[in-house]
């Protein structure tokens, strides 16, 4: 069904041109085009890779932006941050927390109104923790292909944050709150709810204790009627034999439905400055980036992987990273740090990586360990 919804729909999308300065050099701008250009010929319709080292940034792109005019993708261009919206999220939930108007161990029930919470499983015992860590034992709507297939399937243009909350009420809880890990949207799309009754506008707020201070200025999260930022890229899927579909209308109301849990578009220079403000700057003290950091213990594997506030523990050649991944219908993405502060990485494509397909095999594992040995030979 999902397919063939796809197929149908136009090739239609925003507007994705936008000029682009050239780059400064970097000792590894050759190897990260290389990398890039090989990517693309792979089958991905547009990639965008971008590090940061001690040596300065390098952010280089390939493919297309705009697959139907033939816009070439630049470094400048705008992308859906899929999941990586959580880490904004999460910082922001930490900035109320060191500003005194929220606890991490708040509950849930203490902010927000019964009609909003109710039938959700263990509500009444989940706290803002649980959710950060994805401790809550909250099933996550994004898991329920009928949720995903009523979504894709709406002939309106209606933008309800509720869908996905609703799609989970009445349901039983995966564990009890604080004992077990299971990644989940609706926790996020919950503690984006909380900010918005703490600060009284969380994208406003956002803006002003985020990504203000960090200098980002192509990062916005969309509101349910807002168009589409000039320079957002086309989103594609591929439905099988190489063929890319133009899902970008798809793409944009995902972007503005799945508050907390996504809702943000960025470029990738503004993405590197914000990891790099969220881990090692001073957006944030010290202790609250080191609770940010550390891992629920049920989320911790024997690869190294973990996942905290916001912000999972991956392991990549032996150098510890602290980031996200994501993806959407018509969007993959990663953005990540080391641990010692020597390199920051980015990757930004506009095909769907949200429920698997052939491109998989090119947006993997692998490419986090391909663009480190290209940042440092």
């Amino acid at each position: 069904m999902i397919l063939f919804l796809l197929a149908c729909l136009p090739p239609e999308g925003p507007d994705s041109r936008i000029d682009c300065a050239p780059a400064p050099a970097h000792p590894a701008s050759a190897s990260l085009q290389d990398l890039v250009d090989a990517k693309v010929a792979l089958g991905l319709p547009g990639l965008t890779l971008g590090v940061r080292t001690p040596d300065g940034t390098a952010i280089v792109s390939a493919g297309f932006a705009d697959l139907e005019d033939g816009v070439a993708m630049n470094p400048c261009h705008v992308h859906p941050m899929a999941s990586i919206g959580k880490t904004w999220t999460a910082a922001m939930v930490m900035s109320e927390v060191e500003a005194g108007r929220l606890a991490v161990d708040d509950r849930v029930a203490d902010h927000l109104d019964e009609d909003v919470l109710r039938r959700l499983p263990n509500i009444d015992r989940i706290t803002l923790h649980h959710l950060l860590d994805h401790g809550s034992g909250l099933p996550d709507f994004n898991a329920d292909i009928a949720y995903i297939g009523s979504e894709f399937d709406r002939s309106d243009d209606h933008i309800d944050p509720m869908h996905g909350i609703d799609a989970v009420r009445g349901a039983a809880p995966l564990f009890e709150p604080g004992e077990g890990y299971a990644y989940t949207d609706t926790a996020y799309e919950l503690l984006a709810l909380v900010l918005d009754a703490s600060t009284g506008d969380r994208i406003a707020a956002t803006q002003a204790e985020v990504n203000a201070p960090l200098g980002l200025t192509q990062t916005t999260q969309p509101r349910p009627s807002d168009p589409d930022p000039a320079g957002r890229v086309n989103a594609y899927w591929e439905i099988g034999g190489g063929r890319l579909v133009n899902i970008s209308d798809m793409q944009s109301k995902y972007d503005r439905q799945v508050i907390g849990a996504g809702n943000v578009r960025s470029t990738a220079g503004d993405a590197l400055a914000f990891i790099d403000g969220v881990v090692h700057g001073d957006l944030l003290t010290e202790p609250t980036r080191q609770a940010m950091r550390t891992p629920n213990p049920f989320s911790e594997d024997e690869d190294g992987h973990g996942y905290g506030y916001g912000l999972a523990r991956t392991e990549v050649d032996g150098r510890v990273f602290y980031g996200h991944t994501g993806g959407d219908v018509g969007a993959g993405t990663f953005l990540m740090t080391a641990e010692d502060g020597q390199l920051s990485m980015v990757g930004l494509t506009n095909a769907g990586m949200f429920l698997g397909g052939p491109l998989q095999d090119v947006w993997n594992e692998d490419l986090l360990a391909e663009v480190v040995a290209a940042a440092l030979p």
